[in-house]
């Protein structure tokens, strides 16, 4: 099973301008999430998918391979979808593991488990997440305690 692992970072952020390679505790945000690839040895290959060459330059410092994404995928209305059918393109494999570079704090080892419960439990996709029981304050009297909650995707891991 050939396993692709893919953080896309993308350059043009509104929200955030050059959020993925803002500082954070020393070093880039992007930086966090490229360490957590690295220390796994469960896939295959890792790329980040980016067009905006400070981020590339950044990556490749980190001795990882760029996938040159075309500015037309690194808009706010492309998906994190359209870069992975992009990625898988140019790549093919047969499982992908996408890693978020705002979602950078991961626990060592988190990358292979998740991989490794994915082939275990013949998985179609997997999610890091948190159960959330959170309530709009005055939308129910429930106590806390009843409240069942939901899974919250934390944008850490998702394999597919």
């Amino acid at each position: 099973m050939n396993v692709l692992g893919i953080t896309p970072a993308c350059g043009g952020s509104k929200a955030i301008p050059r959020k993925n390679i803002k500082d954070i505790s020393g070093k880039p945000l992007i930086a966090w999430t490229i360490e957590a690839a690295k220390e796994s040895r469960m896939t295959d290959r890792y790329v980040v998918s980016a067009e905006d060459e400070e981020i590339a330059q950044i990556v490749r410092g980190n001795s990882v391979e760029v996938l040159s994404l075309h500015s037309a995928l690194a808009t706010d209305e492309a998906t994190t979808v359209s870069v992975i059918q992009h990625a898988i393109e140019q790549i093919p494999c047969d499982v992908v593991v996408l890693l978020q570079a705002t979602s950078p704090i991961r626990r060592p080892g988190l990358v292979d488990e998740c991989v490794r419960e994915f082939k275990d439990k013949d998985n179609d996709s997997l999610a890091t997440g948190f159960i959330c029981d959170y309530i709009e304050y005055g939308k129910n009297q429930l106590r806390r305690q009843a409240i069942d909650g939901f899974f919250y995707d934390d944008g850490n891991i998702n394999l597919m």
